[in-house]
């Protein structure tokens, strides 16, 4: 609200007309009963006005990626052990189901669960769970393994005394989000989050013996 000026020894209206001068607001002066104008304040220079925030290629496949699917991965992660005996997880990780030979054509696509289980001998299958219905669609060995590979995973699997659950709750205790994949590399648990509002994927390393993060990566495209 203008402050109204008040000039000892003048009438109302030279009054007026006199604060004026002095007031840079007003654009002009009339008699008492006529209103004054006031101008617009400007706006502060160099303010922007903000534009909405672009999604990345990347960002809106994470988000339909995980709009689309209905089992955690924790869930998944537990069908595909329970079809190998003994077996243990090594890798999970969400992707866009594969075109089968039943539908090669470009429907609507799957999300499914792609998940590595290792045998107590080390030999790894591969057992893909979909994300939706949580049923199995696929469950093989991997070939080419040998002894020395089986030998290894062996190895690293008895070291690894952090469970995936256990890094998974590390990570999104830090991060809040979805756990879209996690993974036994060498001697950490790498663990995937991606976070709604701004679809970015933050990555942590979680050693597999000591549970300590050790690593974190944002990936902001």
């Amino acid at each position: 609200m203008t402050r109204q000026l008040r000039l000892r020894g003048l009438p109302a209206t030279v009054a007026v007309c006199a604060a004026a001068a002095t007031a840079p607001l007003l654009t002009g002066c009339g008699t008492a009963d006529e209103p004054r104008v006031t101008a617009a304040a400007p706006s502060a220079p160099g303010t922007a006005t903000a534009s909405p925030r672009r999604t990345t290629r990347d960002q809106a496949e994470r988000k339909a990626l995980i709009q689309a699917t209905e089992i955690p991965w924790d869930k998944a992660a537990g069908t595909a052990v329970a079809g190998v005996r003994d077996g243990r997880l090594t890798e999970i990780e969400l992707r866009w189901a594969r075109p089968t030979v039943a539908s090669p054509g470009a429907g609507p696509r799957t999300p499914e669960w792609d998940t590595a289980v290792a045998a107590p001998d080390g030999t790894l299958h591969t057992v893909r769970v979909d994300a939706v219905s949580g049923q199995v669609t696929e469950s093989r060995v991997d070939p080419g393994q040998d002894q020395d590979d089986k030998r290894e995973l062996t190895a690293r699997l008895a070291a690894a005394t952090v469970t995936p659950r256990q890094a998974a709750d590390t990570a999104t205790g830090r991060t809040k989000g979805t756990v879209t994949a996690l993974q036994l590399d060498d001697a950490v648990w790498s663990v995937d989050v991606v976070t709604t509002g701004d679809w970015n994927k933050t990555t942590y390393d979680v050693d597999a013996r000591t549970g300590k993060v050790v690593r974190r990566h944002v990936d902001r495209d």
